[in-house]
């Protein structure tokens, strides 16, 4: 106590004790100021020590490029698999409507053939009632007269008939058979596949079914597989 009252009764008068703190102050606050301006003319750059977000990775959708490609895929097979079943019309009712074009081809080749019979010379000066190859002479002159009306009686005359028609209709239902084959080929493969057969065993069917897609290709959907 003594100390401290000889230091307060000291030289140092209490004008310059007031001074000295009003120094204090006002330095203080003015090297406030000029470090808040010194900062913003230099702005200190803030580094955040947060981690950045993760990246959520969804596994169970694939990447946009695969699914597309798949599609892809999927449309292309779709594409072929229309062609070979709709393109080529290879189906039950198609077949059936040519085999009765057939039938009905047949039927007036033998109305022809009557009409040569019964109204030519072969029973008059051959001897020959009914037409048979190997009792006429080759060297043998037919004369066979008839009507118009006989003529467009026996059916099937006509140029398309003749020449698309009897070259077309016999390759449709033989294609049809074709196509039934390479439907089997594939439901052998797939029954196979469901019961887990043998890796060899399988592989034997998918080129099986795979040789006679290419011969439907090659036969049935070539620029000159039909008469046109």
């Amino acid at each position: 106590m003594a100390n401290l009252k000889k230091i307060l009764t000291s030289s140092v008068k209490p004008i310059y004790f007031f001074s000295a703190i009003v120094a204090i102050l006002l330095g203080s606050y003015f090297f406030g100021d000029i470090a808040q301006y010194t900062t913003s003319l230099f702005p200190t750059r803030q580094v955040s020590l947060t981690a950045p977000p993760v990246r959520a990775i969804n596994v169970d959708v694939p990447p946009a490029i695969s699914t597309t490609a798949s599609t892809t895929a999927d449309e292309t097979e779709d594409a072929e698999q229309t062609e070979l079943s709709e393109v080529l019309t290879f189906t039950r009712a198609n077949a059936d409507s040519r085999l009765d074009q057939i039938q009905e081809a047949l039927a007036s080749f033998s109305r022809f053939t009557d009409l040569v019979r019964t109204k030519s010379n072969l029973n008059k000066d051959y001897k020959i009632p009914l037409i048979d190859p190997n009792r006429i002479p080759k060297n043998a002159r037919i004369i066979s007269q008839f009507s118009g009306e006989d003529l467009l009686a026996i059916g099937n005359l006509d140029w398309e008939t003749q020449n698309l028609g009897f070259a077309n209709w016999p390759k449709s239902i033989k294609g049809h058979m074709d196509y039934q084959a390479y439907e089997i080929a594939k439901l052998k493969l797939e029954i196979a596949q469901l019961k887990n057969q043998p890796a060899d065993q399988i592989h034997a069917l998918e080129q099986d079914a795979a040789q006679k897609e290419k011969y439907l290709r090659d036969a049935y959907m070539s620029s000159d597989a039909w008469v046109d």
